[in-house]
């Protein structure tokens, strides 16, 4: 299963404070890359790597590449980082998905974590499962491996 997590208030705290893991990032990479990761987040990653594939699908202008050695640094290997350049050119060949924010269906992602409950909708309407996690969601972990299983 090909499994995708947004980055902004899913992962990383954007617009408000959430739980980070307390390993930050020493240097030099901390120099690079500054920004904390949600607790519980590599170790889900990691597991559920296992058996599926990750990838990453976010809103944002951030390059594949950075957000893939970022990652790399946590221990978590990802696929693919679908992001917002990356939409617009799939969504400008497939006008089917132009009114979504996420297309994940047009990427084969089976399924989306994200905090916001729009791509939960929109999810629903392509035909792909998500999970919708809040930031302030203690159980988070939890619900997103109950969902694959």
């Amino acid at each position: 299963m090909r499994i995708a997590f947004d980055l902004d208030d899913t992962l990383i705290p954007t617009t408000g404070p959430f739980a980070v893991g307390e390993r930050r990032l020493g240097p030099p990479a901390g120099l690079w890359f500054r920004e904390a990761m949600r607790t519980g987040a590599p170790t889900l990653m990691q597991t559920l790597a296992k058996d599926h594939e990750i990838w990453i699908y976010t809103t944002s202008l951030r390059k594949p590449w950075f957000v893939k050695a970022w990652f790399r640094l946590w221990g978590v290997r990802i696929g693919e980082v679908v992001n917002q350049d990356d939409h617009r050119e799939a969504v400008a060949a497939n006008q089917r998905y132009s009114r979504f924010s996420k297309a994940p269906r047009l990427f084969g992602i089976d399924l989306m974590i994200d905090d916001l409950p729009g791509v939960g909708i929109e999810c629903e309407r392509q035909g792909c499962r998500s999970v919708i996690v809040t930031p302030d969601d203690p159980e988070w972990v939890e619900k997103v491996l109950g969902s694959v299983q």
